[in-house]
């Protein structure tokens, strides 16, 4: 990082480097998407990934899902290595590159073409990070988005009617699939186990 930042990009450069680096996450971000639709590739994907252990003598491989599920329902990881929690905060600093983008597609001169692709990118990344069920990566997002709109007054006034826009469609997505509901819900009142175990160690500290 402090490599790549001390290199003086031109605006042209710049911009071919943000959409190489949103390029790379879509191909992690398709892993996830097929990861969610195909119980067979997850399958796949969680053997490569070397989500198993060894429990009897003869060999024989138990999966170790504990973290690769919640509240029964599977999380997605795709072929990152970290599984689902490292998927959820490798695309919230997706979003917020792809915000970025975005919110200065005139500054950096995006040809339709490269708005629709940094849109796709966009795209994918929110879809895996809601269904990493990555609470940390949810936060990060929240919280960087809440702070650039407070301090970027520019943001602020481009920002703020595709924040409503955004907040409606994962709102209708959230009710349209009660699972997801469910878990969202019983993660912000402390109905499920992990948020639950945080809720006490806070308590007894």
């Amino acid at each position: 990082t402090i490599a790549v930042s001390k290199i003086r990009f031109t605006r042209e450069q710049t911009k071919m480097f943000f959409l190489i680096i949103l390029s790379g996450s879509l191909l992690i971000n398709i892993t996830g998407i097929l990861d969610f639709i195909s119980p067979a590739l997850r399958l796949s994907f969680r053997v490569l990934l070397g989500a198993t252990f060894e429990e009897a003598d003869d060999g024989t491989k138990y999966f170790d899902i504990s973290s690769f599920q919640i509240m029964g329902m599977d999380r997605v990881s795709g072929l990152i290595t970290g599984g689902p929690n490292q998927m959820g905060v490798f695309n919230s600093a997706i979003m917020i590159l792809g915000l970025f983008c975005w919110v200065n597609k005139a500054i950096f001169k995006f040809s339709r073409l490269q708005t629709r692709w940094v849109l796709l990118c966009l795209g994918a990344s929110a879809f895996c990070l809601l269904t990493s069920f990555s609470r940390a990566g949810w936060a990060i997002l929240v919280i960087t988005f809440t702070y650039i709109l407070i301090v970027d007054k520019q943001f602020r006034n481009f920002g703020l009617k595709y924040v409503f826009i955004v907040l409606s469609i994962i709102i209708v997505v959230i009710f349209s699939v009660p699972k997801i509901y469910y878990i969202i819900e019983s993660t912000l009142s402390g109905k499920e186990a992990s948020s639950a175990a945080r809720g006490n160690m806070s308590m007894e500290e």
